[in-house]
């Protein structure tokens, strides 16, 4: 039949009715090819496989914007205790003044009664410092006694009254302000600082120095807002010094070293003194411009503005546990809140770690990072897709092939691209997590080498080192510790760290030498 349509053939000239069905053919096959259900799969799929990939691994991501922003981080915030350190507070002394330098001897029954005041004050709080010298009171067999009236100041420290007198117990900015005499006391501080702790004190007032009945500073606003009244009518004396110490967690080193690596800016944010908090900072290697200390829980949110105001293309994280940082998490382009954080914390944060790892810090950037690479593959694969699909429906090489592309055909493919992306998001299940420094599950083994306990006098230390031989004789020798052990690592005691020469195991050359 000459009037049979041929779809290899061009129809005759003066077949209307053939030349509209011949377009429509077309018309039909670039309409079904180029339904963009695979642009719009690109990115919830990988989104979604990745935030579950992100949660096998401990690490919950609270939305997809989280991941775009971990993209263009420029900076990252720790706090210090519980976050570069383990949290796990010890007291490393103890000190009952009797108002002056002087401390108390353990015999004198003085001794007792100021620490179970002192406990007894920290009772009803759950900060970590809190903690251990709760945990110190027990040890002692201190009694806790009543406590009236008590009161927090974020950033502070706490008042309360017990057994007719008022207790204040906080850091130096606290005692300064209740203007506590500490004459003498300046060289101790400094040198339990200068090791890496933290200084906790105590001072008491009886009820009724000032006339007032009791209670001190406790109606007071807090950080700072003490009356000028309270503090010169009131009689504070020191009858506490408590140094407490915590310990690094083993990756520290190792996460800082490689976030600067991928030209990431450190910084720490904590309220510790600035020698405490000096003294981590050089061991975890960061800089000493990038460590912030003595900030309280609000100005820790302004630190971040200001980085944010100098940086308005880039992102930054903050990485935090307690109550205190839930501002500067909220603050943060990217909040970040560590497995044992506080309830509060979580809510503020937009990733959390369900383990206490800091490493897990570099996994999530990674993590976010291949999420992104494959959103960013899937909308070229579907765009490719449709930019190449498009005109061969059209018929662009019909006046060559005399072949056109048959709707049904043009529906497979269509159905195709569309599977082509789902299949490339699933390939994130493949992802591996990335083994960083001192990743390797090794936990409290390490704590002797990560302590903040700085090592003097190093030529005088000896080591007794003992064998049991087969008869059952014990035979010992005395080793001598050569000062060869500051040059082999001296971050480990207090001194900057020479990547040249350092054999640390958080250091960086230690963990090139685990990657190779």
């Amino acid at each position: 039949d000459n009037d049979a349509y041929d779809v290899l053939n061009m129809p005759r000239q003066g077949k209307k009715e053939d030349a509209l069905i011949f377009a429509l053919k077309f018309a039909m096959a670039v309409l079904v090819i180029a339904c963009p259900c695979s642009l719009g799969l690109a990115t919830p799929t990988a989104i979604m496989v990745g935030t579950g990939v992100a949660a096998k691994v401990g690490i919950l991501i609270k939305s997809a914007l989280s991941i775009e922003k971990a993209n263009k981080l420029g900076a990252v915030f720790f706090d210090k205790t519980g976050t570069l350190t383990q949290g796990r507070v010890m007291v490393e002394d103890f000190k009952v003044l009797d108002g002056s330098a002087s401390a108390i001897s353990t015999a004198d029954k003085r001794y007792l009664k100021w620490v179970s005041m002192i406990c007894s004050a920290e009772a009803s709080t759950e900060h970590p410092i809190a903690h251990a010298i709760k945990a110190y009171g027990k040890e002692m067999n201190a009694d806790i006694l009543p406590v009236k009236d008590s009161t927090t100041y974020p950033g502070y420290g706490l008042t309360c009254t017990v057994s007719g007198y008022s207790v204040s117990v906080g850091n130096k900015s606290f005692m300064d302000m209740l203007k506590v005499p500490m004459t003498g006391m300046a060289e101790r501080m400094d040198a339990l600082e200068k090791e890496g702790c933290t200084l906790c004190y105590a001072a008491v007032s009886p009820l009724g120095s000032n006339g007032d009945g009791g209670g001190g500073v406790e109606e007071k606003k807090m950080r700072g807002a003490l009356s000028n009244d309270d503090t010169k009518t009131r009689s504070y004396r020191i009858v506490g010094l408590v140094a407490l110490r915590d310990t690094l967690k083993p990756e520290a080193r190792a996460v800082v070293t490689e976030l600067r690596n991928q030209n990431i800016e450190v910084y720490m944010i904590t309220g510790d003194t600035n020698a405490s908090a000096r003294a981590v900072g050089l061991m975890v290697g960061l800089d000493e411009e990038h460590i912030h200390s003595q900030v309280l829980p609000g100005s820790k949110a302004t630190k971040i503005k200001e980085w944010q105001t100098n940086h308005p293309r880039g992102s930054c994280m903050m990485v935090g546990d307690g109550i205190n940082d839930a501002p500067a998490l909220t603050q943060a382009d990217l909040g970040v809140a560590v497995g044992k954080g506080s309830h509060v914390s979580v809510e503020a944060a937009d990733i959390v770690f369900v383990n206490d790892k800091l490493t897990d810090v570099l996994v999530a950037i990674d993590l976010c990072r291949h999420i992104m690479r494959r959103i960013e593959m899937n909308l070229w694969w579907a765009l490719g897709y449709n930019m190449i699909g498009i005109p061969l429906a059209a018929g662009v090489l019909f006046p060559y092939t005399h072949v056109a592309l048959p709707s049904s055909l043009a529906g497979f493919l269509m159905a195709i691209s569309s599977v082509s992306v789902v299949i490339s998001s699933l390939m994130i299940n493949l992802y591996t997590k990335p083994v960083f420094g001192d990743d390797d599950g090794g936990g409290d083994h390490h704590d002797i080498e990560s302590a903040i306990r700085p090592m003097r006098n190093l030529s005088n230390l000896s080591v007794d080192i003992g064998r049991i031989d087969k008869e059952g004789r014990i035979h010992s020798a005395t080793a001598k510790v050569m000062n060869k052990m500051m040059a082999d690592c001296a971050s480990r005691f207090g001194k900057a760290c020479s990547c040249k020469v350092c054999k640390c195991v958080g250091c960086c050359n230690s963990a090139a030498r685990r990657a190779k």
